[in-house]
């Protein structure tokens, strides 16, 4: 897994790579970075050109635009990596890079081959479908970004982590990762802002027309079910793959399990390794 950048007009990218073949696009969740894929990357077969994206504010990447920010702003950027790969790839996406691709397949489809989304974020589905839910969120969303603009960014990490993580999960990191997303603490703010602009809409998961697969963890959180229960009901012939024992960080805690799905769902879909 290699550090690369890409030149794409007026925006430099950042992110990993790893192997050579098919492409395959992985977008990371929200306090996460490319590096979150590693072991995603080291359980696969080779035969495929693993691209893991650095958003904004993340390794090479430069922050979001100092005005108003919006989810379609991230599309724009996977769009032309995904352009400058030379067409069309499988995109994967977990949290809130699930939400990203879940609107970029649905604006930009002839880019996409097949779609992976583990736990997406696409929170105004839930407020279409599930109100009390998106009050929920919005409400975890709303003490993160008081906390930080308040000085207690470290507060604002805890309750995030231990929300999704589980009790504890923020002290369990690494020194080296909790003073990572310390580092972002204000850019993570834009990025949970960026998430209730998406325009993504039920009637647009009907109109999908890509192979997909969901992907979710057993033990994840309310919201995060119900967002999954609602794309794998919608989004035509999409599965629906549960790892036993995982929560809301699935990739990070059950490496292999993602790679096996992942690397199941892109043979069902006439993807072998090259």
């Amino acid at each position: 897994m290699t550090r690369q950048s890409w030149e794409l007009g007026r925006l430099t990218v950042g992110g990993r790579v790893s192997g050579e073949g098919a492409p395959v696009v992985f977008l990371h969740s929200g306090p996460g970075s490319a590096s979150d894929w590693r072991a995603v990357f080291e359980r696969f077969t080779a035969g495929y050109r693993l691209v893991a994206v650095d958003g904004f504010g993340r390794g090479a990447t430069p922050d979001w635009p100092a005005d108003e920010v919006h989810v379609d702003q991230y599309v724009e950027l996977v769009v032309g990596l995904t352009r400058e790969l030379g067409g069309s790839v499988h995109l994967v996406g977990h949290s809130y890079g699930g939400a990203v691709a879940l609107r970029m397949v649905a604006t930009a489809p002839e880019l996409v081959r097949s779609l992976v989304v583990v736990e997406p974020q696409a929170y105004p589905l839930l407020r279409e479908r599930d109100p009390p839910m998106f009050a929920e969120v919005t409400q975890v969303a709303e003490t993160f970004a008081r906390a930080v603009d308040e000085g207690r960014a470290e507060d604002a990490w805890r309750g995030f982590i231990d929300h999704y993580g589980g009790a504890g999960s923020w002290h369990a990191l690494p020194v080296t990762a909790r003073e990572r997303m310390l580092r972002i603490s204000e850019a993570a703010v834009r990025s949970w802002a960026a998430l209730f602009t998406n325009p993504i809409t039920v009637s647009d998961l009907t109109q999908i027309g890509v192979p997909t697969l969901v992907i979710r963890g057993a033990e994840t959180t309310a919201p995060e079910r119900r967002l999954c229960e609602i794309v794998a009901d919608r989004v035509p012939d999409a599965r629906e793959v549960v790892i036993e024992g995982a929560g809301h960080m699935v990739p990070l805690t059950h490496p292999t399990a993602i790679a096996e799905t992942v690397e199941a769902h892109l043979r069902s879909v006439g993807s072998n390794p090259e």
